[in-house]
């Protein structure tokens, strides 16, 4: 969860899918605060960890790189974490991380290399081996939220980002009972169901070995000299057409510049930009009222 905004019901929102999902108990979570004495003392196996204000250096600076990608992974080996003078295997089957930082900039920490404390020079994950860590990211502000969806992790016509209406620190303030109940419900079902899609992929496969998916039927044969012939045409492609890419692109901004210096001058006022593929601008001259051409 990356707040736009402090003070806008983040915990109670955490609380709210950990508590959707496995109960109606505050036992079936374990929150971990941000501070240099975090701590897994008292974990006993709680479906839910929620990092609370945590940033990216907090992970990198508290546990070595490898034990963060372990307890962030979405599929962890099983194996005892220790933090400080704690220790404990970690059973959950959801973290939940809060923060004021931005989502980008918060994935981005984990890419590339950093010294620690210590001075301790480490190369880190690659931007790929971060984002297999995150399916869901949802952007608070104070009136509506954002679920932005990574479609890495399911197979649909989802949208990547919607936007959803409410407050959860109006529904704290100002409800309770049965009307508070209601409208939480209505509230976080988004989020519900995304997680719930999350689940299903992990639980679709395929047991039954007469059900095998086609591109599984030729694992373990040689590749023929044609099939390689088609992957290196294939690969020669998709270079070029990220190079010719890159090409336009830099043809674009060069035209935009362009643009810009007549927009200075204060002699011509730029109309569009025609054909970029020929470089030709038009341009309207108040002198002449009319429009002309630059290559």
């Amino acid at each position: 969860m990356s707040m736009v905004q402090q003070e806008i019901g983040k915990t109670s929102f955490c609380r709210y899918i950990a508590q959707t999902l496995f109960g109606a108990f505050d036992t079936l979570y374990f929150s971990i605060g941000n501070d240099e004495r975090v701590s897994f003392y008292g974990y006993d196996g709680e479906s839910v960890i929620i990092w609370n204000d945590f940033r990216v250096t907090d992970f990198i600076q508290q546990f070595k790189p490898n034990v963060t990608y372990n307890i962030l992974d979405t599929h962890p080996d099983k194996e005892a974490q220790q933090a400080k003078h704690s220790r404990a295997i970690l059973t959950n089957a959801l973290n939940i991380i809060n923060g004021a930082q931005p989502y980008e900039e918060f994935v981005d920490g984990f890419v590339g290399t950093y010294t620690d404390k210590h001075g301790v020079f480490h190369q880190v994950e690659d931007e790929n081996q971060v984002w297999r860590r995150f399916p869901m990211i949802l952007r608070i502000r104070e009136t509506d939220f954002d679920i932005l969806i990574n479609k890495g992790f399911v197979n649909n016509d989802l949208s990547a980002v919607k936007t959803m209406q409410g407050s959860m620190k109006a529904i704290m303030q100002r409800l309770e009972g049965k009307a508070k109940e209601k409208v939480l419900t209505s509230f976080g079902k988004s989020v519900i169901y995304a997680i719930h899609m999350f689940e299903e992929s992990y639980s679709n496969k395929v047991s039954n070995p007469d059900n095998l998916p086609s591109e599984f039927l030729e694992y373990g044969t040689v590749k023929s000299a044609e099939q390689l012939q088609q992957e290196k045409q294939k690969e020669a492609e998709e270079k070029f057409s990220e190079e010719l890419d890159a090409y336009e692109e830099m043809r674009v901004d060069a035209l935009i510049k362009c643009v810009n210096w007549f927009w200075l001058t204060g002699k011509y006022e730029p109309v569009k930009i025609a054909n970029t593929y020929s470089g030709v601008l038009l341009l309207y001259d108040p002198v002449l009222n009319k429009i002309i051409k630059r290559k």
